[in-house]
């Protein structure tokens, strides 16, 4: 009744705790929504699924520039196969706990105009890492890895454009996998 009334056209910030179905109609009905969080099931409660959150994502995706995404809990149904939701307008984007795959990338990479990227324990899937081609069209001013292990850092480092990089943030693990590439890198032939 409230959306009929024109109550929450001017909502632009909107936190999900806890996941429910008719959740992903009620946010595309929210013209002025600019930020998302989403958050899985509370400690103690049955896990979400996480079809439902990408859907919640997707249903807006277009019209975000701020994105805060924590799988925790979060799960896959078995079998299921799902990829990170293309989010152009982004301008910031935080991941917390969820194992992306060189398949995610691209849809993480489709925010052109992304500033801020926050990866907290996001680990690549592939036992290797690579060059995601579209990321070279990303250029963020602030990257911040804690958690997600080396081959995840350099696969986006590498990926990414850097030209307009001010702030890079990683940790003990991932800053040790980084100087060991440069240094091979640097080697005299």
């Amino acid at each position: 009744k409230l959306l009929g009334r024109g109550c929450l056209k001017e909502v632009e910030h909107v936190e999900i705790a806890e996941p429910c179905s008719w959740l992903p109609e009620v946010l595309s009905k929210l013209p002025a929504l600019r930020r998302l969080r989403i958050s899985g099931a509370p400690q103690g409660r049955d896990e979400a699924d996480v079809e439902w959150a990408l859907s919640s994502i997707l249903s807006v995706a277009t019209q975000l520039t701020a994105l805060d995404f924590s799988y925790h809990g979060f799960r896959a149904p078995s079998g299921s196969i799902y990829s990170w939701p293309k989010t152009p307008a982004l301008r910031k984007l935080t991941v917390q706990q969820m194992p992306l795959s060189l398949w995610d990338l691209p849809g993480l990479f489709s925010a052109h105009g992304l500033e801020i990227l926050e990866l907290q324990a996001c680990p690549l899937t592939e036992s290797q890492m690579g060059i995601v081609h579209c990321g070279a069209r990303v250029h963020p001013k602030e990257v911040r890895m804690i958690g997600c292990g080396g081959k995840m850092a350099l696969t986006l480092l590498l990926s990414m454009g850097l030209s307009r990089l001010c702030y890079l943030c990683v940790d003990d693990v991932a800053d040790a996998k980084l100087q060991e590439e440069l240094s091979k890198a640097c080697r005299p032939s």
